[in-house]
């Protein structure tokens, strides 16, 4: 948030820094998501890779409606897609 603050010349108040973060347990699912989650997770094992931290999908998590069988965030691969850290783990993962 800082970087992107300097890059634009604008202000941060106060305990702002951290603001993006602080609102994503606020940002809702795509409304279609949790249906359409649960009946991909009838057939097939759902899995997340995901560019954010373990605990910052924690708090998405509830409202994908599902709890995914694969999760492979930024912080347990300390990379971010598209690198293949993700994937390879992913991988490695499913065997």
């Amino acid at each position: 948030m800082r970087a992107l603050a300097d890059e634009f010349a604008l202000d941060l108040a106060p305990g702002e820094d951290n603001a993006l973060a602080d609102s994503l347990k606020d940002w809702p699912a795509f409304e279609e998501t949790p249906g359409c989650l649960r009946v991909l997770q009838s057939r097939y094992t759902i899995g997340v890779l995901s560019n954010i931290d373990d605990d910052l999908f924690a708090q998405s998590r509830p409202k994908l409606g599902v709890v995914p069988g694969l999760l492979v965030t930024a912080q347990q691969v300390q990379s971010y897609k598209p690198g293949r850290a993700h994937f390879d783990e992913a991988l490695r993962r499913l065997d």
